[in-house]
């Protein structure tokens, strides 16, 4: 056969077979939100949401009066990770409970990355704190690590809270 004639079978093939690749691609639906907004008026005191953003889970948490208390008792001293690891402040911050919050105007409320910095499992939320059953690490009521092989606190992701909104991202 020429040359002209198998390019001429090419097209043919390539255009018979676009609507099934097309298909594969990802549409409006499966592309990444740069922002997420959540609704807090659902989120009782001393209940956490666990939410899925971009394929990273997130704790949303509103912690209550005792809970804030007993995280703002624990002294730098004791904490394997000092630094606050929170997005939204100077890389610096150390881990004092102000600077693991949401934001200063509501200590009440914990966003975190719900990722632990061991090796990725998703801890689980108990009375004191954060769980991971995985390997045993163990995150204060802040998402500061206590004990165990986590190297990190949990991160605070980029977030800003807007009435009755939380905006992450």
């Amino acid at each position: 056969m020429s040359r002209n004639v198998w390019i001429l079978l090419s097209l043919c093939c390539g255009l018979i077979s676009w609507p099934f690749i097309a298909q594969l691609l990802p549409n409006n639906h499966v592309i990444r939100s740069p922002k997420l907004k959540v609704n807090l008026n659902y989120i009782l005191p001393g209940k956490a949401l666990t939410i899925n953003w971009n394929g990273t889970p997130i704790f949303i948490k509103n912690r209550t009066l005792p809970e804030i208390r007993s995280s703002r008792l624990v002294k730098l001293n004791d904490l394997k990770d000092v630094f606050a690891r929170n997005d939204n402040l100077d890389a610096r911050s150390l881990a004092f409970d102000r600077n693991r919050c949401a934001d200063t105007s509501c200590v009440n409320w914990l966003v975190l990355v719900a990722s632990c910095t061991h090796l990725g499992c998703v801890p689980e939320i108990k009375s004191n704190g954060w769980n991971c059953t995985c390997h045993g690490s163990f995150y204060d009521n802040s998402g500061r690590i206590i004990s165990g092989p986590a190297p990190h606190n949990l991160r605070v992701p980029r977030c800003k809270r807007r009435s009755n909104l939380m905006i992450i991202g």
